[in-house]
């Protein structure tokens, strides 16, 4: 890794400038809509094209779909890099990651001192 824009709670993203062998990429995960924000380009099973307004809906609603099963939902978009520049512009979007959150071990205690309080 060569450079880092970190998560903020402001910006619900992070990129990394990363050397692999070959290119410099940018690489973005985030909130879905965060991710979107800065993504030009969308890949599909065909290779990579422009992003549409109902590539939007669609990538909305897949979204949506997998927060209403529980799930912690992250976007991931990359950017071959011609420089040493990081910039979150002009993004790939590759795909939504749909990560199992179970609940901490302490959250059965507090549901159980709720439930005490009425």
């Amino acid at each position: 890794m060569l450079s880092e824009i970190p998560f903020s709670s402001a910006r619900k993203r992070m990129s990394v400038l990363y050397q692999s062998e070959n290119e410099t990429s940018i690489l973005t995960k985030g909130a879905p809509e965060q991710v979107l924000e800065v993504c030009t380009r969308v890949m599909t099973q065909t290779g990579v094209r422009p992003l549409k307004p109902a590539d939007h809906d669609t990538i909305s609603q897949a979204f949506h779909h997998l927060a209403e099963n529980g799930l912690r939902v992250i976007g991931l978009a990359r950017r071959v890099a011609a420089t040493q520049q990081m910039t979150e512009e002009g993004l790939t979007f590759l795909g939504l990651v749909g990560l199992i959150a179970p609940p901490r071990s302490e959250v059965r205690d507090a549901i159980s001192l709720a439930r005490a309080a009425g």
